[in-house]
């Protein structure tokens, strides 16, 4: 799956010095916007003028890639400490089962029979949050937010020694579903939208298409395959998928480019889930033990800020850990520092929950008036009026790094070049 990457998120990774995003992201630089016939009705360059004023803009990015970024240093570090694999910082396939704690540790069980100790735990294992539940946080389910999701992943490029780059390119129809470096979404059922994520070498094409419903679809046919399934219940969830997706495809027009993307989707890369949303937790900590990313704030896919803001509360949270040490204060106050991190995040991840659930209720309203000032909200974003600067503003001047402006990757690049031009 990808996802999209905005000035926030590299900015953090950027501070801590990953740069090596800049090498498996789909940088985008136009906003286009389509009518419900799948027509451009406004296109702008307002993606690139951001990324050309501040350094970081907004892109494609596939989970994976930022995942093997994210634990690399962990790897090599787990290497050069010489220690066996049972060892390992990072373990997979482990389910949470049971966590107690003390005023000295943490004791975490899983359902594999394994338990650990530890000095303290973060949770954030998303919406349906383990850890939250074993911390008696806010039994209230996740709420329903009225809308599903199909979502499907393309592969654009695939290599061929025999091919002059080695590359071989996705033969797509529509002009819209050829173009790059943009992202093109538009009004339907709800919101439509395309992307590309990745590197050109693994490219791949992002879709997506909601629509309003009494209720999410079926656990049976939220992903697939499901592991045990046999290749009749396999075929039968693919066919349920394919009815329910065809239901909204009959809503748009056949010039409409949702019906040649989803044609080319293989069953096992399309996604169809609810979308769903929580009241913001008053209570994100208890003792040793503390929440983070969806577990405490999840939010709908609308701001495209999920992955984003969940970067920012990492960085955050090791800012307070780590200023909770001192020469005269060698023991880590570890409550402190999870209340000083609720501080400093409640309210910038409220603000973002609640502009993703305001864009739910304008993209899926039946109210007219609405859409008139959903396309007034969109076409001010496009010319670069209030609405983009407040939301630019949001994303970089109130971003975690307040010395942003040293992290730009072309900053450096022009102090490379001046350096060396003096010592010439």
């Amino acid at each position: 799956a990808g996802f999209g990457f905005s000035p926030n998120g590299q900015i953090c990774l950027s501070s801590l010095g990953i740069q090596g995003y800049q090498e498996v992201v789909h940088p985008f630089h136009n906003l286009v916007r389509m009518n419900r016939e799948g027509q451009v009705r406004q296109e702008s360059n307002v993606l690139k003028r951001m990324s050309d004023k501040h350094g970081f803009g907004i892109a494609g990015c596939l989970r994976a890639d930022l995942i093997d970024l994210l634990k690399e240093p962990l790897v090599v570090n787990n290497n050069n400490s010489n220690s066996n694999n049972n060892d390992s910082v990072l373990k997979y396939s482990h389910r949470l089962s049971h966590i107690e704690q003390d005023t000295e540790k943490v004791s975490v069980q899983f359902e594999n029979g394994l338990e650990e100790t530890f000095d303290l735990v973060l949770g954030a294992d998303g919406i349906n949050s383990t850890v939250a539940e074993q911390l008696n946080i806010d039994h209230s389910p996740p709420i329903y937010s009225g809308a599903n999701i199909f979502y499907g992943v393309i592969p654009t490029t695939t290599t061929n020694s025999n091919h002059p780059d080695g590359l071989v390119y996705k033969d797509f129809q529509n002009p819209l579903l050829k173009r790059r470096n943009c992202v093109i979404q538009g009004p339907g059922t709800g919101e439509v939208i395309f992307f590309r994520v990745g590197p050109e070498e693994r490219e791949h094409l992002v879709w997506a298409v909601t629509y309003r419903s009494p209720a999410p679809p079926p656990k049976s046919t939220e992903w697939q395959p499901h592991q045990g399934d046999t290749n009749s219940d396999q075929q039968q969830q693919e066919q349920m998928q394919r009815d329910a997706l065809q239901m909204v495809l009959d809503q748009y027009p056949a010039s409409h480019p949702i019906h040649e993307a989803s044609a080319m989707t293989h069953a096992d890369r399309l996604l169809h889930f609810g979308l769903f949303y929580r009241n913001h937790k008053r209570i994100w900590s208890k003792g040793r033990v503390c929440l983070m990313g969806d577990a405490c704030h999840a939010v709908l896919p609308y701001a495209g800020q999920g992955a984003n803001q969940a970067i920012e509360d990492a960085i955050v949270m090791a800012n307070c850990l780590s200023n909770q040490f001192g020469p005269t204060e060698p023991q880590l106050k570890i409550e402190h520092a999870f209340q000083e991190f609720y501080k400093q995040r409640s309210k910038r991840t409220q603000r973002v929950v609640n502009l993703a659930n305001f864009m739910d209720k304008l993209y899926h309203s039946e109210n007219r008036l609405v859409h008139i000032f959903l396309d007034f909200f969109l076409t001010q974003f496009l010319r670069g009026g209030f609405i983009f600067k407040q939301i630019e503003k949001e994303l970089i001047e109130e971003c975690p790094i307040q010395d942003w402006d040293h992290y730009r990757p072309f900053r450096k690049m022009k102090l490379k070049v001046s350096c060396e031009a003096k010592n010439q």
